[in-house]
């Protein structure tokens, strides 16, 4: 087509008039993508440089929660019961039934591990009126959860729902 042709003709005129115009962009890109990489941002390529060309809205993480993995844990809320088939009625389960049990009970569980959300969650216990948790048994899965025996009943804290479905 036209527009093939001209586009091999624009190019053509690049090479012939500065050739290192097309040398050094692939140089700019590794330039960028170093600088960043020094700075902590880490980028899959320059693909992600020319997609900030269509980027309308940046969000800066000025608390670090994110970047930093710094969360916290603001409230407890247990679930008390669950839906038990069509029947749509609650049912009492194994999930512990008062907030001070349930951060007992992750806080165990959690102490060992290093995740951001078990750490958050074992930062939230300290200093607080908890009751007593024994942990006799413990499997982590890293990215995936982790299995405990607390007070003789097994737990399960799972992170995925693909782990759920896999179990």
């Amino acid at each position: 087509t036209a527009c093939r042709g001209s586009v091999y003709r624009a190019l053509g005129f690049m090479m012939a008039a500065s050739p290192c115009a097309l040398a050094v962009a692939p140089l700019a890109y590794a330039t960028a993508i170093s600088s960043c990489a020094r700075k902590g941002i880490l980028l899959k390529g320059g693909q992600v440089l020319d997609a900030l060309d269509s980027c309308h809205t940046i969000g800066f993480d000025k608390t670090g929660t994110l970047t930093t993995g710094g969360l916290t844990c603001k409230a407890i809320e247990p679930i008390y019961g669950h839906e038990e088939g069509n029947n749509a009625s609650v049912t009492p389960c194994c999930i512990p039934n008062c907030e001070k049990e349930a951060l007992a009970v992750v806080a165990a569980m959690e102490k060992g591990t290093t995740h951001p959300i078990g750490r958050a969650m074992v930062d939230h216990s300290i200093g607080k009126d908890l009751p007593s948790v024994s942990v006799e048994s413990f499997e982590y899965f890293p990215g995936r959860g982790l299995t405990a025996t607390v007070n003789c009943v097994e737990v399960q804290a799972i992170y995925l729902l693909d782990y759920v479905t896999s179990i």
